[in-house]
């Protein structure tokens, strides 16, 4: 598997995106029995709670965390790294104004690997950006700075940034070769 994964990018991805999230885990489970019972659970645009809920939605947080990763690590590996280099194994994939019968190998190859790379960074900041959550939640419901941190504000930028650039370069390296 990690040498399938490796022809694509660093499997260190894959294992910093699920340490990220094992890690953030530990200190959920660490801290809650310092939570009061009630915690905000929601904030509004400013990052200020807007809504509270009992400290057990944490659990509840950590298990869309979990399924989120695991479920982009799978959709990466099982329907882009692992399928065979043919126009077949695009079917998922949209690139506007190119005619993917017309594909040569290596082309198809080339879009298979900005897709998966685009997934593995994608699933890394979301592990981030959900870390966090976490962090500011427990944060705040301690007593201490109000609202989300201005690094969650970064993750949610941040997150675009490799999706719009290998979209680009995908459509750029069909299109000159």
């Amino acid at each position: 598997m990690w040498r399938r994964i490796q022809k694509h990018y660093p499997p260190g991805l894959d294992i910093l995106t699920f340490s990220v999230m094992f890690g953030i885990f530990i200190y959920v489970f660490f801290m809650y029995g310092k939570l009061p019972d009630e915690i905000p659970i929601h904030f509004n645009t400013a990052g200020e709670a807007d809504d509270w809920g009992n400290k057990a939605t944490l659990f509840g947080l950590m298990l869309i965390h979990f399924h989120a990763v695991v479920l982009m690590f799978v959709l990466n590996y099982f329907l882009i790294i692992r399928s065979a280099d043919t126009v077949d194994s695009l079917q998922l994939i949209n690139i506007p104004f190119v005619n993917k019968e017309e594909l040569t190998e290596e082309q198809i190859g080339m879009v298979k690997t900005n897709i998966a790379r685009m997934f593995a960074i994608t699933n890394l900041i979301l592990s981030f950006m959900f870390s966090a959550i976490y962090y500011d939640i427990i944060q705040h419901a301690l007593g201490e700075p109000d609202g989300l941190g201005f690094g969650f504000e970064v993750l949610l930028v941040l997150l675009f940034i490799p999706i719009f650039y290998y979209i680009k370069k995908t459509y750029r390296d069909v299109k000159t070769r």
